[in-house]
């Protein structure tokens, strides 16, 4: 199962890499990367599901995450429980938890659709993020296995390349 969604998610980032050349605009780039970027997520959304369906550790799942993230364009996954808390990323060691609300004043809260069902998919334009500034795509889908986020992100300078 790891093999598969990790060979998904790969095939899609030549595609991906390809929206940032520069015989393309702004506008395009950022759309092909928003169509791919919502299509890893959701792939991954399934992943998750499945993974815990067949008693996946939470480390193998973060293990693969960290795999695919290492071999491929996506820089982050953030995917949470259903009150917003990270629970599986291929960042060890970091605590987060999303906004609750969509609509507090933060970078993240937007994300907080797909908690509530609002949305199914939350797509944001490369941005500086809270946390340090750094620019960064983000892209989520909501769980299929129970509300959460999961959460793609693609550093803004790999997005240029």
């Amino acid at each position: 199962m790891k093999r598969l969604f990790a060979l998904a998610v790969v095939a899609l980032a030549p595609a991906l890499a390809a929206a940032g050349r520069a015989d393309s605009n702004d506008a395009d780039r950022d759309a092909a990367a928003s169509d791919h970027m919502t299509a890893q997520a959701m792939l991954t959304a399934h992943y998750v599901a499945a993974a815990r369906q067949a008693g996946t550790p939470d480390t193998e799942i973060n293990a693969v995450l960290a795999q695919v993230a290492s071999e491929t364009i996506i820089s982050e996954f953030w995917i949470t429980d259903e009150q917003g808390r990270v629970v599986y990323t291929n960042i060890a060691g970091t605590e987060f938890a999303f906004p609750t609300d969509p609509g507090a004043d933060s970078q993240a809260a937007p994300f907080a659709a797909l908690l509530t069902g609002q949305s199914r998919v939350v797509v944001q334009g490369v941005r500086p993020r809270e946390l340090d500034d750094k620019e960064f795509k983000y892209v989520g889908a909501a769980g299929v296995d129970q509300p959460r986020i999961v959460q793609i992100g693609i550093a803004g300078e790999a997005l240029r390349e």
